[in-house]
């Protein structure tokens, strides 16, 4: 038998080819630039769909509020004499 110079070896210590790759464009930084910009535009739509909501909550709650606390202070509504906390 002669020997043709060529060893066998076993499949798992066979040497791996590696593979040239070209380096991949960077996909990460313009998606999440992309995703920034449509996140800012639609907290920009929802602001005006809340905005009635704030709207109701400050004229129907925080203004009677208010105003509760001021008349709780003066005299009478008519002569709006301040007297404190003597009311």
């Amino acid at each position: 038998m002669q020997h043709t110079g060529t060893t066998q070896q076993p499949i798992g210590d066979a040497p791996r080819k590696r593979r040239a790759r070209a380096p991949s464009p960077p996909r990460e930084k313009p998606k999440k630039i992309r995703q920034d910009r449509v996140q800012r535009i639609e907290r920009r739509r929802t602001r005006w769909f809340i905005l009635p909501s704030f709207l109701g909550v400050a004229v129907f709650f925080i203004a009677p509020f208010f105003v509760v606390i001021y008349h709780s202070l003066i005299d009478n509504p008519v002569t709006a004499n301040f007297v404190g906390l003597d009311n």
